[in-house]
């Protein structure tokens, strides 16, 4: 658990100034215990999270790639339930990767590290990717099937998605430690650790988006 927010997001914005450009910064909202800070972006997207997606806004990074980001964070014990046991999430980290193909701006990816203050309740690795690109191809496409009228093709079309594995819940480990014998759990305990994973995040997506598109 960090203490010091103010201090990490004032310290993360300078860091990643540096990355994606002068105008990058956070919109801070309080509700009881939790902070919540969100990229302040100027285009707004589906944002495709834990099988809800909502409306958000992105912040151009660099040629036909957008970003958001968003971090919560908690100063007090806030306890939620999942599968029937209560668990309390002190920070949370989210990082996701738009494409904007000319005509939509498609999320790619999502980067993300949870920490808990019960580690056993750390069932997945810590920090970890969500592939989300399949996710809004299809959804888009039933969409589009709906407001041309095929409500029932689009039906269809649902309860096909539903029969397929749904890839995007997966967690795929991004910093495991299992070549020393040891698990792929890390815990968000030190405002530098955040600040070099961010930062080092940014600069690795980065490059091999360059890399793909050169």
């Amino acid at each position: 658990m960090i203490d010091n927010h103010e201090e990490l997001i004032r310290d993360l914005i300078v860091r990643c100034k540096a990355v994606v450009g002068v105008d990058f910064n956070f919109k801070k909202s309080v509700y009881n215990s939790l902070f919540h800070y969100i990229i302040e972006g100027t285009e707004e997207v589906v944002n495709y999270k834990k099988g809800s997606p909502n409306r958000v806004k992105v912040l151009h990074w660099f040629g036909s790639f957008w970003l958001f980001m968003e971090i919560r964070l908690r100063t007090a014990s806030e306890q939620k339930s999942r599968n029937g046991k209560q668990i309390i999430i002190q920070t949370s980290i989210s990082i996701s990767v738009y494409h904007n193909d000319g005509m939509n701006k498609t999320q790619l990816f999502r980067a993300e590290w949870d920490d808990f203050s019960d580690e056993n309740c750390n069932n997945h690795p810590q920090p970890h990717w969500h592939l989300t690109f399949n996710n809004q191809s299809s959804s888009s496409f039933v969409e589009f099937v709906k407001e041309c009228g095929g409500d029932d093709f689009a039906s269809l079309l649902e309860s096909e998605n539903k029969s397929q594995l749904n890839i995007k819940e997966m967690h795929f480990a991004m910093s495991s430690r299992w070549h020393l014998g040891e698990d792929c759990t890390n815990q968000i305990d030190d405002k530098t650790k955040v600040i070099n994973w961010v930062v080092g995040l940014l600069n690795h997506i980065e490059t091999e988006l360059k890399y793909i598109v050169s």
